[in-house]
């Protein structure tokens, strides 16, 4: 008796049925659909009766049809189409952004046609998020610094607004100073975007009677906001109509507390819609602004004397400096010693004991910007660099300085300058860079281990219907459970990419309550059994009395099951996985060991961090990126408690962690 082959078209639609990839099978010629699978149902919202036997037109899921005409001329001219963006929407207008892969299947009946269309959307926000946060982050670092390197911020302001202003695209970035009556205001400084009519010419010596509860409603409520400057009605929405200005949004400006003026934005081509994050962004460097106004109004009251200058850099919390060249004795005011810990006067005014304060990687560079500025190379000296204070404490130092004294020949006598405390502009700054990386280092994580997976389905996909005849059941049972595998791994990833995006823009709230963690333990160890007992490993747990915590229900949950399944995917078949909890003093301990393959010191020094150029395969050859570790991390010390591993390798690993007990 002989055994039959299996039918290639039944193995075909078996994996078309379980892969998480939306997918849509339709004839070559006519664009007819005559097969989709369940999970292309479900994230476009039709039913199976409302798809077969229509066109891929039909449906209306595309945004701009010419997208699918190039992606189709691309089959055409190469036979296969791979990861080509295109934008979607479903049913219910939720629009999708997607890659999209097209294929041929060639059967006895015909020519068809397979597309895949794999949801990145979430990913897409997610880029989209860092990339915002970093030109907000950078726009406030800009215009910090434009304000900062100059003694008379006035000269850098039109440079500010019109960084605001490209950053933001606002139609308008202005500023309206009050003379000293208090009863009329002008505009001092415009910026304007392309195709929009400037008015500072049109804006002088203004009576704020003209505009009646304009200065009122900004000072009483902090701003004032409109998307659509109709709803103020009135004589605002009138003045604001002769401006062709369709949104707005204003903030005042205060100087000692005491009104000054005010800043504004407008939006002269559309009602704007203003975000939080936009409100925000405009609010912050609104202050900044109205800082440096304060700033140079403090400026302007100490030119007739160096006493008066002293006391005004004191207030705006500036060192102030004096360097006799030529003797190198130095004047250092109350500020600047305070700014190191120092009580005033509490060493010697002497440029060598300065010296010692500076760290030493940065003198090199600071000496060849003096030497330039001595020789009068450069208008003036300017330097970021590191000083140590009295704590040891190292901080970041603005130091700005000018020689005000030469003699005949030009030789420098005298120089004068200040000190800026601009630590936590460089803390943040290093922030910036962290999150970039990380941003970096995630998508090399995503292109690596989630792209694989994917790419490895349809060329199974097309050997299992060119050659399925040929090939022995043992063999498709094989190439299935491939197939599975991938699909699952792609899942599992993407399960932990959506939950550490969540993490980190907080959509996941952390919600303590009292847990039985041995009831979760018992739980994720009967899941991981199947997993264990494929690879004939035993899983075993010792678990103490009263071992409740005061914890996240899911998040201790998800930590519970990512160690246990990375112990099952780095054991050796036959190997061993011990759990164990109990409870000390007020935290609960628990436990994952195994007696697999271990882990070297350079894998374990960046364990529980993102890390594209690691790539951990288990003994299965189970692929593995390292971020269900860094959720296990983070949500450890989101919940209280803390995450160690110690591991020989060759020998096993342990991963213990703690929470605050009930």
């Amino acid at each position: 008796m002989r055994n039959s082959s299996p039918d290639p078209a039944q193995i075909f639609l078996k994996v078309f049925e379980n892969t998480h990839i939306p997918m849509v099978v339709s004839s070559f010629d006519t664009g007819i659909i005559h097969y989709v699978n369940q999970v292309f149902l479900e994230m476009f919202g039709f039913t199976s009766s409302e798809v077969i036997g229509k066109t891929i037109k039909d449906l209306e899921i595309y945004v701009d049809y010419s997208e699918r005409v190039k992606a189709m001329d691309i089959f055409r001219k190469y036979g296969k189409v791979v990861d080509f963006e295109i934008l979607l929407k479903s049913r219910s207008g939720e629009l999708l952004e997607c890659l999209f892969t097209v294929d041929s299947i060639d059967t006895e009946s015909g020519s068809y046609i397979l597309t895949a269309a794999t949801n990145v959307s979430s990913l897409k926000r997610i880029e989209a998020g860092y990339k915002n946060l970093f030109s907000q982050q950078k726009l406030i670092a800009d215009i910090t610094q434009l304000l900062n390197r100059t003694l008379d911020p006035r000269r850098e302001l039109n440079n500010v607004l019109r960084t605001i202003g490209e950053v933001t695209n606002v139609s308008r970035v202005y500023i309206f100073e009050d003379h000293p009556c208090g009863v009329t205001t002008s505009n001092t400084y415009e910026w304007v975007n392309k195709g929009i009519e400037p008015v500072i010419e049109y804006q002088q010596n203004i009576e704020y009677s003209m505009v009646p509860g304009f200065r009122e409603k900004i000072t009483e409520e902090g701003r004032l906001f409109s998307k659509d400057i109709e709803e103020l009605g009135g004589v605002l929405a009138e003045y604001f109509r002769l401006q062709n200005i369709k949104s707005i949004l204003v903030y005042p400006m205060y100087i000692n507390n005491a009104y000054c003026g005010f800043i504004g934005f407008d939006e002269c081509t559309l009602k704007r819609e203003w975000k939080d994050e936009d409100l925000d962004l405009l609010k912050a460097v609104s202050n900044i602004i109205a800082n440096a106004f304060e700033k140079m109004a403090a400026l302007e009251k100490i030119q007739t004397s160096e006493v008066r200058l002293k006391s005004a850099l004191e207030s705006a919390n500036e060192g102030l400096w004096e360097w006799n060249i030529v003797t190198n004795e130095t004047y250092f005011s109350d500020i600047w010693y305070t700014m190191l810990g120092y009580e005033p006067n509490e060493f010697p005014a002497k440029l060598s004991f300065w010296e010692k304060l500076v760290h030493p990687d940065d003198m090199e560079r600071i000496n060849e910007l003096l030497a330039r500025h001595l020789s009068g190379e450069s208008e003036k000296y300017e330097a970021i660099y590191r000083v140590k204070t009295k704590s040891g404490k190292w901080i970041w130092i603005l130091d700005h300085g000018k020689v005000v004294e030469r003699d005949a020949s030009g030789a420098p006598l005298k120089a004068i300058g200040t000190h800026i405390d601009v630590t936590s502009q460089k803390e943040t700054e290093e922030k910036l860079k962290d999150l970039i990386n990380t941003r970096n280092k995630l998508f090399s994580v995503i292109s690596h281990d989630l792209r694989g997976p994917i790419g490895n389905i349809l060329p199974v996909l097309d050997l299992l219907t060119d050659e399925g005849e040929s090939i022995d059941r043992e063999t498709q049972n094989a190439l299935m459970s491939g197939l599975k595998e991938s699909a699952g791994n792609a899942y599992k990833l993407l399960e932990n990419l959506l939950m550490w995006s969540r993490s980190q823009t907080g959509v996941i709230k952390i919600e303590k309550e009292n847990i039985d963690i041995g009831k979760l333990i018992n739980e994720n160890v009967r899941l991981a059994e199947s997993q264990a007992a494929s690879k004939k490993i035993k899983i075993s747990a010792t678990l103490g009395h009263n071992i409740f915590a005061y914890a996240d229900m899911n998040s201790a949950d998800l930590v519970i099951r990512n160690l246990i399944s990375n112990s099952v995917k780095f054991t050796r078949p036959g190997g061993n996985i011990f759990v164990e909890a109990k409870k000390s003093d007020s935290f609960i301990f628990v436990s994952i060991s195994d007696t697999g393959i271990g882990m070297s010191p350079e894998i374990l020094a960046g364990l529980f961090t993102i890390n594209p150029l690691h790539h951990a395969t288990g003994t299965a050859n189970e692929p593995g990126s390292g971020l269900g570790l860094v959720l296990c991390r983070e949500f450890i010390e989101k919940n209280g408690g803390t995450i160690k591993v110690e591991s020989i390798e060759g020998k096993g690993s342990t991963f213990t962690f703690t929470l605050p007990a009930v």
